[in-house]
């Protein structure tokens, strides 16, 4: 088996299986399972937007009040913006990001690349989301908003405007889940579910080595 070939050969493993391996935790002892948001956009939008929370509906007023607008691209300027937000340790690095553009890049071609921005009058970027899709799910690979954006709520704007693009559509919105308390409140303000998957870590590096890939 699979499970048996790597641990009996890797001495570091890590790896995040796709949520319907289920099984995975009779494999792996080191085993962790996580959660994801994914939001069904086959509703109509207002059937959609009746699931929202309170906040965000009170966000969305908030955002009416400004001048802001949306629109399709901006990817380069949104990775470059979030190059320069994403300072903590692990962050992605320069070298990463220019992948991931050259990436997203390719699968522009065959419209499997997607991009869309919030900006406010003096066409300053407050909000954006670059992803990808195969068809089935549309996935939010990066997402940000800039300070100015967070006065005017326009992350809110952003999800809102796009789950009104795509709504009527046989399309899953995976929100590309996080362990991170405050971005998984974000996402349980549009409705959705939970979808859980394993993730497995093995290390069996040599000290110091085992400390660093912790």
């Amino acid at each position: 088996a699979v499970s048996k070939l790597l641990q009996q050969h890797f001495v570091y493993v890590d790896i995040h299986f796709y949520f319907s391996n289920s099984s995975v935790p009779a494999f792996f002892s080191e085993t962790k399972k996580r959660k994801n948001r994914v939001t069904h956009l086959l509703p109509s939008y207002t059937e959609l937007a009746g699931s929202f929370s309170r906040d965000a509906q009170r966000n969305l007023q908030e955002a009416s009040r400004h001048s802001i607008f949306f629109q399709e691209g901006g990817q380069e300027e949104a990775i470059q913006v979030f190059s320069q937000q994403m300072k903590y340790p692990g962050a992605p690095n320069r070298n990463d990001m220019e992948r991931f553009n050259k990436l997203c890049k390719e699968f522009a071609s065959t419209q499997q690349s997607i991009s869309r921005s919030v900006l406010d009058k003096n066409n300053q970027l407050l909000a954006a989301i670059v992803g990808l899709t195969d068809g089935k799910r549309i996935y939010n690979l990066l997402n940000l908003t800039t300070p100015e954006g967070r006065k005017n709520s326009a992350n809110y704007f952003l999800f809102d405007r796009l789950i009104q693009e795509w709504a009527g559509k046989r399309l899953l919105l995976d929100w590309e889940g996080s362990e991170l308390p405050g971005v998984q409140s974000f996402y349980l303000h549009w409705g959705g579910e939970w979808e859980y998957y394993y993730h497995v870590h093995l290390n069996r590096l040599p000290p110091p080595l085992r400390w660093l890939k912790r």
